[in-house]
């Protein structure tokens, strides 16, 4: 309702009082939404800063206000020390003017997204501050008025149409309205709710920051939980603008913990799946183990050199079963082959296990986390949701920090290590990868080391490639750049010379790429 006709009325009408003697002494902008103007009357100063964000235009009236030495423009410099002469409130219009001597004013239009300020000579827009609103040069002032037919005839005629009829009530005055119960009311009862509500807005005593559904709300009139009350109307949008901001800001980061929880459920839905169909293939497979015992039983009947004997499976009634050799090994070591096998397999199943079940657990974990932010509406609990989230994730970081210095990816089937810090990179690079792995980093910056694990037989594709030169350019002091030089190279050309410090290398042959910065 900070934007209400009859809230910017009271506006209108103080600033009428407010500025008699001042004169219009600076005004200027340091960002594109927001324009500040200063009045003086050789005494003190007094500012509007009218703030136009398209989701949050709001006029404030603080006490003080510095400019910044930078990016500060000068604007409107025609009515620079002309003299304050009144103030206009169009009629039933979400608009006002600050009138000026030698036929000038400024006009403070609040229509929402498409809130402006327009400098106005001789009844004419001349300029106007937000300049993707250029239909606002054509703004004849004298024709914002409008009238409200008030009379009860009108009303009882258009009971199905009344929040079109009383335009000027807006959505904060029909939620009052609802919330006292004028739907289930009677006509005569309606009548008299309406009657009664317009005495208040007409002439207001005080003015309220109300917060309804999680939301706060500058209003005339009470309704959900009153968390200010004001006399004045300066202080009251002033202190409601700040507080909205904050409500603005908190909703972003719980708009952020969401979607970051919606897309872990995603993912640990995805593990999940994947796993237990891993799981339930390699449980019920047990042929390395079968094998081996098969070709210890008839070590005597294989020759040596063959890649592959027939031999019958006393597990499945003697029939006929092909297992592969390593020719280079002798029947027995073949056997012994499989057995290792098999004990991997088991090692996989244990932790195929494990894993499991701290995804299920850390999955419902998140569902409930999830439904909490859908279900809770009070600010608080909300935010106290939003704390034990964080306090959580943190957790969870310290935690990885300590078991494993680089954090793990797959993309399009190959294994990608990205070192968390200096010693995860050393740790990474000369411990862990092998020296045809592919060795990636930001070039001349510091960053993470990247290693994209070689594949038995594959080249490296070109996109598993760029994808993790994107990661190694946001894991980089290049990470705000539109393009990132990335350098490719194998392993083995990389060394670290003694007594370089932690993270830095040596690289002998290189090849750059340029690439744009995503997270993974």
């Amino acid at each position: 309702m900070h934007n209400n006709f009859y809230f910017l009325r009271q506006v209108s009408i103080k600033l009428a009082n407010s500025l008699k003697g001042f004169t219009l002494v600076s005004c200027f902008s340091q960002s594109k939404d927001e324009l500040v103007i200063e009045f003086n009357d050789s005494k003190s100063s007094f500012f509007i800063r009218a703030s136009l964000l398209s989701d949050m235009p709001c006029l404030a009236f603080p006490p003080l206000f510095s400019r910044a030495r930078k990016n500060s423009v000068d604007l409107f410099n025609e009515v620079l020390m002309k003299r304050v002469t009144g103030t206009t409130q169009y009629s039933n219009e979400r608009s006002f003017s600050i009138d000026l001597e030698d036929g000038y004013s400024v006009l403070f239009k609040m229509h929402g997204n498409r809130s402006n300020v327009v400098l106005i000579y001789e009844g004419k827009p001349v300029q106007i501050f937000k300049q993707s609103l250029a239909a606002d040069l054509n703004i004849v002032p004298h024709e914002l008025h409008r009238n409200i037919d008030w009379s009860k005839e009108t009303f009882t005629r258009n009971l199905d149409s009344l929040e079109k009829l009383y335009f000027t009530f807006g959505k904060p005055v029909w939620m009052f309205l609802k919330l006292k119960g004028f739907d289930e009311a009677g006509v005569e009862k309606k009548w008299q709710m309406l009657n009664d509500t317009l005495i208040v807005l007409n002439n207001p005593a005080e003015y309220f920051i109300n917060e309804y559904a999680a939301k706060p709300y500058l209003s005339l009139l009470k309704f959900g939980n009153v968390e200010n009350t004001f006399s004045d109307s300066f202080e009251a949008v002033t202190v409601f603008r700040h507080r909205y901001l904050k409500h603005v800001e908190g909703q972003r980061s719980i708009d952020v913990v969401v979607n970051r929880l919606r897309e872990e459920v995603r993912a640990h839905r995805n593990y999940i799946k994947t796993a237990a169909a891993r799981l339930d293939e390699i449980e019920n497979d047990e042929h390395y183990k079968v094998w081996g015992d098969i070709l210890m039983a008839n070590l005597h009947a294989i020759p040596a050199g063959v890649k592959s004997v027939e031999l019958q499976n006393f597990y499945a009634d003697n029939a006929l079963v092909t297992i592969p050799l390593d020719e280079r090994l002798s029947p027995q070591k073949n056997a012994e082959r499989y057995y290792r096998k098999s004990k991997n397999t088991a090692i996989e199943i244990d932790r195929l296990k494990q894993a499991l079940q701290k995804r299920r657990s850390d999955l419902q974990s998140k569902e409930s986390m999830l439904q909490a932010f859908t279900d809770k509406f009070d600010e608080a609990e909300m935010h106290a949701i939003l704390e034990k989230q964080r306090a959580e994730l943190r957790e969870e970081e310290l935690e990885e920090e300590k078991t494993d210095p680089f954090w793990h990816f797959e993309y399009k089937g190959f294994h990608i290590l990205v070192g968390k810090n200096a010693a995860g990179n050393d740790e990474l690079t000369m411990k862990w990868a092998h020296k045809n792995d592919l060795w990636l980093h930001a070039r001349d910056v510091p960053g993470s080391h990247v290693i994209i694990r070689q594949n038995a037989g594959k080249p490296f594709p070109k996109d598993v490639i760029e994808y993790a030169a994107g990661i190694a350019a946001w894991n980089s002091k290049r990470k705000t750049e539109s393009l990132c030089p990335v350098i490719v190279t194998p392993k083995k050309f990389v060394r670290k010379r003694k007594g370089d410090p932690p993270g830095a290398v040596v690289v002998d042959r290189e090849e750059v790429i340029l690439i744009e910065p995503r997270s993974p």
